[in-house]
Parts: structure tokens; sequence; C-alpha cells
């Protein structure tokens, strides 16, 4: 161990004893010195609470009393001080109020320092203790007070002369004055001498004034001290116009752009609008951002406070949201507003405008609000304003819905399995290629934003444009699957979570490591100088937390660029196929309207690299010379051969046999198809539940305005939260029925229909299921689809009827747009009486149909079987069900009746999820999900069991 480490440590262990020994010299010595001390604590409101303290050697008499506490507008408490035991009783003498008090016993020690001795009672009692003999005493008195206020601006005055003097009769020496109030635009409280640098004043949102009375007659102390505070009109016309000017230079700078772009009048349309659409998205980002600096820096935030102050604190948490989220959602959708003409541009139809609100409003809404209001949160919480905190994660919450809510339409249906064989199986080649383990593959329809993208997620599924793959080629197609491949295999949407993570995180990590990092260094060091790092990171979370999410951003910026550029590189050698890259590469910058180069401080703010600079490192790369390079620019179209977007059609089957039923038994449980097991649908109802619980929690303290309102009546505050949780999950839970209710049909009508009307009709399936079942006895009768208000999706069906053995047949596909959802996929369907109905299909289960199911409607799921071993099933199925319900096979056979019914059951299933309770229907999705079931047989059991109970009957009868 070193010399100055051993010093340090020998100073670490010397300071506390010499600490104890000089306040052991101090106990021992006698009293402490006499003084006064008044404490002013102020608030934003101007509510003060005063505390006086006193501490003399003799008590006060009556008529002392009652002067001091008429100067001071407040009753006085007495406490006698704890010092050494005097009347050698072995006790402290603490003033117990009413309770009498022993009497003391005379001292040697006492004797010899009184000036006046007390004679002795004659009755041989002890002698009463004067006042020169008692103890020293401690006079305390708390009082509060509204200071008078004028507007923005608070002022008082204490009478500092009158108190230093009837402080200094009572035997005090000193009187010091301590007054705080926050900070506002001007403190004009009266200073006494030149104003001294404060540690705590510095970096805290408090400011201290300290007043150092000694004698009446000492110069530079004022008679009376002036307290005033606040925002002159002055003040808040300065921060008026500066947030005025910080708003409008994003207004201002739109205008400049679009004014530019009006009197160049460039016929490149998509470089304007890409223009304009990455201006926005700087305004988008950088502005709430730049706001929540600007009101901490500026002293808006400050300001607000002040002003609410007044109200209670569920109103203030609204006031501090709104605040901080409104001003920059006003000025972006102004922003917007301006810009629409140069984004209009592109489009004849004028369908841009409309979507183009949706389409900003949603991805602000959905990620950079919540983003930034969670993150407020975290700060509050740092901060220790929990109520707010929950407010402002509430509000991230209800701003992520409506985000979703604004999303583009379109088919409405969302993104779907990829189900075409040929280039599922090309893309499960490229990732075997890559080593990639595929999780899902995924298509999104196209509708009318006509996107030309691809994504690749963290959990290793990969999303497709339809669009996309309708423009491109196959080598094409190939390059653009296996760079969102590249991304999988090289982690980098992980490696992007992380760090955007880790950056937002580590702030956090900071402001809970500094205080201990400081102490310790403080202590080392014998300094200030860390404690006042400490005090600054404490104050400036807000900012330090603005610093991180500017970070994170630029930080997640470059890693992009390069991932880019990455991707490229292992797509053509996962491919082998420079060329079809770089033409992926231009169709994709043409198909979105974007330009194909761009300057380096666009680059900057962006995603991705310009396609220019990606298509060049390719060619450089694999060594594509610059004459073929430009070609291929030039015209990007390198061949004629697409994939099949409507499957590809089997091969013819072969002659049917004969079916003859057999005696039906209860199967086996099927192994169902592998699947990755997603969030439960319950998690979304408990989180809102949860934060209902926690909201209510923290409003509901002691001291709120919720608490105390409780505590009046005498509720049970656990109680209260208990309800607020269970509203909170019933009212999340119900808003979700009421989305699946909404897509529900109430009322269907069936469209005659053909199978030209869907150019993504699997036609090759269709003609194949149609063969099979002319060969089982099947007459087709009719090609239709259904329409009701609430349609999202269209279908095609072709319906069979087989009258020999009385029942139907129907083959079916649900469109999305052009394109297929779901593969080809037959059912079989008997009637049996008025109510009940079996049905056998060779399609997966669903968990929404099977939550919603009807009692009287038997299902049977036999995915991938043929329609010969659908046909023998159901007859056997039937037979069997029939003759334990003792129903027969209803003899209507006739397009109407089908429909008729079809419809019927429809609406049945929206009136059951109607009556259904929310969370039961959720809990049924996510029980199925855990544990997919075949059969179906609703009642069947309990009517079987019914109906044998009643032939025993009859036996035992007979």
């Amino acid at each position: 161990m070193s010399r100055r480490t051993s010093h340090r440590l020998d100073k670490l262990l010397i300071m506390p004893a010499l600490f104890a020994l000089i306040m052991a010299g101090h106990a021992l010595a006698g009293t402490p010195r006499s003084y006064a001390a008044l404490n002013i604590a102020i608030d934003s409101g101007g509510q003060a609470r005063y505390n006086f303290n006193l501490f003399i050697a003799r008590p006060l008499t009556d008529a002392q009393r009652s002067s001091l506490e008429s100067l001071l507008g407040a009753s006085i408490k007495e406490r006698q001080y704890p010092g050494r035991d005097s009347d050698d009783d072995g006790d402290d003498d603490y003033d117990d109020g009413d309770a009498p008090q022993p009497a003391p016993r005379p001292s040697s020690e006492i004797v010899a320092r009184s000036e006046v001795q007390a004679p002795p009672d004659t009755n041989g009692a002890k002698p009463a203790k004067t006042a020169e003999q008692s103890r020293p005493v401690f006079l305390t008195a708390q009082w509060t007070k509204q200071l008078p206020r004028n507007g923005m601006e608070i002022e008082d005055q204490i009478e500092a002369g009158a108190l230093l003097r009837a402080v200094i009769a009572l035997g005090a020496n000193t009187l010091t004055i301590s007054v705080s109030h926050p900070k506002t635009g001007y403190s004009g409280c009266t200073e006494q001498g030149p104003a001294r640098s404060n540690l705590y004043g510095n970096y805290s949102s408090t400011e201290f004034h300290q007043y150092f009375l000694s004698t009446p007659t000492s110069s530079g102390q004022p008679d009376a001290i002036k307290i005033a505070f606040g925002y002159t009109h002055r003040m808040l016309a300065m921060r008026a116009v500066g947030a005025g000017i910080f708003f409008l230079l994003p207004v201002i700078l739109v205008l400049w752009r679009r004014m530019s772009a009006s009197r160049s009048r460039t016929e490149d349309a998509a470089a304007d609008r890409f223009a304009a659409i990455r201006l926005l998205n700087l305004i988008s980002i950088g502005l709430p951002i730049s706001w929540w600096v600007f009101r901490s820096v500026s002293g808006v935030r400050d300001l607000t406070r002040f002003v609410d102050s007044g109200y209670s604190r569920g109103l203030r948490t609204v006031i501090e949201i709104g605040v901080y989220a409104l001003p920059p959602l006003l000025f972006i959708v102004i922003c917007a507003l301006i810009l629409n003409p140069l984004l209009r541009r592109t489009d004849v139809d004028g369908t841009v405008k409309p979507r183009l609100f949706r389409e900003i409003g949603g991805s602000l809404l959905r990620s950079y609000l919540p983003l930034l209001l969670s993150i407020c949160a975290l700060l509050e919480v740092i901060q220790g304003e929990f109520a707010v905190a929950m407010g402002l994660m509430i509000a991230g919450q209800a701003l992520r819905m409506m985000g979703r809510s604004l999303k583009p339409g379109g088919s409405g249906y969302g993104a779907h399995a990829l189900i075409v064989t040929q280039l599922r199986e090309r893309v499960l080649e490229l990732a075997s290629r890559a080593g990639v383990r595929l999780g899902q593959i995924y298509v999104l329809p196209m509708d009318e934003s006509k996107m030309a993208n691809a994504f690749a997620t963290s959990s290793n599924n990969v999303l497709l444009c339809e669009y996309l793959l309708r423009q491109m080629n196959k080598r094409e197609v190939d390059g653009v699957v296996a760079h969102e491949i590249s991304h999988l295999r090289l982690n980098h949407p992980r490696i992007k979570q992380i760090t955007t993570y880790g950056s937002l995180i580590l702030p956090l990590a900071i402001s809970i490591v500094m205080p201990f990092i400081s102490s310790a260094l403080m202590l080392l060091t014998h300094s200030t100088m860390f404690l006042s790092g400490y005090m600054m990171l404490r104050t400036r979370t807000d900012l330090m937390y603005a610093g991180a999410v500017v970070i994170s951003i630029l930080l997640r910026l470059v890693l992009s660029r390069r991932f880019e550029y990455s991707a490229d590189a292992l797509a053509v050698t996962i491919t082998r196929d420079p060329e079809a890259m770089i033409t992926a590469l231009v169709k994709l910058a043409r198909l979105n309207l974007l330009p194909m180069n761009w300057s380096r401080f666009d680059e900057n703010l962006l995603t991705h690299p310009s396609t220019m600079r990606r298509v060049r490192a390719i060619a450089s790369r694999y060594g594509v010379p610059q004459e073929r390079l430009q070609m291929l620019i030039d015209n990007p179209d390198t061949g004629q051969e697409f994939y099949s977007l409507t499957g590809t059609a089997p091969a013819a089957s072969a002659q049917v046999p004969e079916v003859h039923p057999a005696p039906w038994q209860a199967p086996a449980p099927r192994p169902m198809s592998k699947h990755r097991k997603g969030k439960p649908f319950t998690l979304i109802p408990a989180q809102f539940g949860l934060l209902a619980t926690l909201l209510c929690f923290f409003l509901t303290r002691p001291g709120h305005v919720a608490g105390d309102f409780l505590a009046s009546y005498g509720f049970p505050v656990a109680l209260a939260i208990a309800i607020a949780g269970a509203m909170g999950l019933i009212l999340s839970s119900h808003l979700i029925k009421l989305k699946l209710l909404s897509v529900m049909p109430k009322k269907v009508s069936f469209v005659p229909t053909r199978p030209d009307a869907f150019p993504g009709l699997d036609l090759g399936n269709l003609a194949k299921y149609t063969d099979d079942f002319v060969a089982l006895g099947f007459n087709p009768a009719a090609d239709y689809t259904s329409e009701h208000e609430n349609m999202n999706f269209s279908g095609f069906a072709r319906l069979f009827i087989n009258p020999s053995r009385r029942c139907f047949a129907e083959v079916n596909q649900v469109m999305a747009g052009n394109m297929a959802v779901t593969p080809m996929r037959c059912m079989i369907l008997s009637c049996l009486g008025t109510k009940w109905s079996l049905s056998t299909t060779g399609s997966q289960p669903q968990a929404v149909l099977w939550a919603s199911r009807l009692p009287e409607n038997l299902v049977c799921y036999r995915p991938g079987a043929t329609p010969t071993d659908l046909y023998r099933e159901h007859l056997s199925q039937r037979n069997y069900i029939g003759n334990e319900l003792g129903a027969e096979v209803s003899g209507e056979m006739s397009v109407q009746y089908y429909l008729v019914r079809s419809g019927e059951n429809a609406l049945k299933r929206r009136a059951r999820l109607k009556r259904m309770n929310a969370l039961v229907y959720l809990l049924r999705i996510d029980l199925f999900n855990r544990k997919p079931k075949t059969d179906w047989l609703g009642r069947f059991a309990k009517h079987q069991n019914k109906m044998r109970d009643g032939r025993n009957l009859e036996l035992e009868e007979v």
C-alpha cells in the first residue's frame, strides 16, 4: 500500500474520532449557547410554513410567553433541554405536558452556580426550583400562512427587527432566519451583504436566503426582510416570445422548402416528395425532443408548475402532459398541411391527402410520442412524482392505441402467412443457405398505398409486400429476400434493439449509481466537486435523458446504414447474382418514388444510404463494369419471369372409388401443425388493469385529493384500488369485444360471382376439388361470395349438392385484394333436423372460431385430408350422431336453404359473442392456442346422455 493511500485511510479513521471527541467535549462543558432560528419554506402557491425554534437558559414567564406568541401569531410549545441531570434523579426532565413533575433535589454544583439560593422548606420537603436553577428550555412554534399574491408575483415582509429584540430580551444571542422558495423568473428577497455561492442552490429548483442577526445596533442588518418572487409581465412576455420563436422556426423552414420547390418547378416530383417526407420526419422526431429540452432550459417547466400549483394533483398531471405533448403535435400537423401540395404531386386521383395524414399521424402516435412519454414517466419516477409518471404512461398507451386505429386502410386483413408453394420453398431454400431458421413468412396485401418493401423482425420472421412481388421478377425477389435473411443472419435487429434500449437505460443506471460513487469519491478526496457533479445530474435529469434519446436515434441511424451495406454483400453471396441485386435496389427506389441519390447531410438523417452508393458498392465489390452498371440503372428489367401468387395446380386426381361408410368411432388425437405461440390475448386487458391499479394506488395515498375523499367517508383504500383494477380489466376487455363485434356482420347477403372476378384465386386446386366432388356424386350448384356492411375481406365459394346422400360440399378461399389469404379448402356439411348440423372440413382449426362456436354446430377438422377421406368419415359421423340424437337428415337440398342457414349461423355467432363475457372469450382463445382441438361436438355428449337415460327408463318400464 502506498504512503498516500495509507495517509487517506488514516484520515478516514481519525476524522470520525475527532468529531466524537469534540461533541463529547461540548456535552461535558455545559449547556450550548442560546440562539433563535426562524425557517420559512414557501411553495409555488404562496403557502408558507413557518418553524420557529428558541433555545434559552431559563423558562419563560407567562407574560413573556404571551408577548412572544402575539408577536409570532402562533402558540409555543416548551421542552426542557435533555442535557445533564442536575437533580441527580437519573432521569431527563422533559416537559410531559400536564403530568406532575417530581421536585428536584439540591446538588452542590447547582448551588455553586446559582446566584439566588431558595430558602429551605420548613416541612423537610425539597426546596422549590427557581428560574436560575432551572435547566435550559427549547421552545418551538409551527404555523402556516398564505402569502399575498398579485397576479404572478408573491410578496410579503418579515419584521426581523422586532423579532430580534424580543428574542434578545429572552436571553438569545443570535437570530437566524432562513427563507426558501421555488426558483422563478426573479427573486426580490432582501440580501444581507454580497450574495454567496450555494452548492445546493446552483443545482436545485429551490432558492435559499439566510440572514444572521445578532444585536439590533449591528450594521448591515435589515430591520424588515422582504420576500418577493414570481414572474413579471415582461418575463412572461419574453418566455412567450421565446416559445413562439422556437415553434416558428420549423414552420419557417417548411415554408422555405415549399417556396423553393415552387420556384424551381422541377419535373422530378419524386425528389420533391422525398425531400418533403424527410423534412417532415425530421420535424416529427426532433420537435418533441427539442421542446423537452427547451422547457427545462428556458424555465417554461418552472412557469407551468408555478401556474398550476393551486390545482389538484390530478389536474396538475393533466396540465403537465398537455403542455408537453400538445404544442409539438399541433405544429407537426401545421407543417404537414404546408407540405401537403408537395406530397400530392405524384397522385392524380387525389387520394394522397387523407392517406398522408393517417400515415403520419399513426406513425407519430404509435412510436415517437409514446416513447417520449415513457421516458418522461421514467424521469418522473426518479424524481418521486409517481402520479405524474402513471399519467404519462397511460397517455402513452392511449396514444399508441389511437395510432393503431389510424393505420392506412386497404384490405384491412393485415399480414398473413405465405401459402404459395413455389415462393415459400424458395425463401426457405435461401434461408437454409444462410444458416437461418425462419419462424414464419408473411405477405402484406396490396392496398392503395402500394408500398414495395420487405422487413425482417427479431423473431426471425420475414414480411414481404404483395406490391413488391407483383412488380419484380424472380431474380430480384430472391435478392430482396436474401437481403432480409442476411439481416437475420448477422443479428442486425437484435443489435439495434440492444443499442436502443441500452442508450435509454444508461441514464437510469447513472442516476442510481451516481450517489454512491460521488459519496465515496467525496470521502476519499475531501472535495465537494463530486457532490456538485451529482447535484447537477440530479437536477438536470431531463436534459440527460434528452441527450440519451438523441444519442439513441443517431446511433440507430449510423448502425442501420452500415448494416445495409453488409446485408447487401451477404445477399449477393447467397444468391450469387449481383446484377439482380442492383436492379432490385433500382426498382425499389422507383416504386417507392425515391430519388436515386441524395446528399451526405440527408443521408446522415436516414436509415438507408442512397441507392446510387449501394449499387456502386455492389458493383465495385463483385466486379460489375461501369458500363454494365449504368445500363442496369437505365434499364433494370432483367427478366420477365415472376412468381405466381395463386399457387401451383396439382396433378389430376385418379378415379375416385365408391365410398361405403363404416361404423364411426371417436378418433385419436391428431397431431397439429407446429406453430409459434404468441403472447396470450388475456395479457392485453391485464396490462390495462395493472395500470389502473397503480394509478389508483398513487392517487389514493395520504395527502392526495382522492385519498382524503375516501378517508372522509371511511371507504377502504384497498377496496378502491381493487375496484379500479377490476374496472380497468373489464373496460379494456369490453373495448376488445366491441372491436371484434365491429368486424362481424349484422346482416349477410350472398351474391353470385365467377372465378375470373378474383385474379388471385387458386384455379388449379379449384378444378381439382371440383373433379373430386363430381366423382363422389356431387353436382356443382352455385358460385357465390358474401357481402356485409363490415366487410374487410372477400372470398370465393363453390357449392355442391349430393341429393342421394342428402349433404352439401363447399370449396372456398379467402381473398385480400388480389391475393389469397388462405389456401383452397373444402368442407362437407349435413343438416340434422331443424337446429343441428355436422360439418367435416380439411382446413386447420382456428381459435377465434372455436371461442365463438355454436353448441348445435358440430365440426370435425381433418387438416390435409382428401375429399374422399372427408366424405367417408362424414357419412360415418352422421350415421352415428343422427342415431344417438334421434334426428333425421334434412331432405331440403336447395341452394337457398343452405345460404339461409349459413347466414343465420353467422348472425347467431355474433349474438353469442355479444352475450359472452369478453374475458371468457379471450381466455378460450388462449386455452385453444395452448392445446388445439380438432373435434367440436358442442352439446352432443350432453344430449347423448339424456337420450340414453330416456331409453333406459323405457326399458325399465317394459
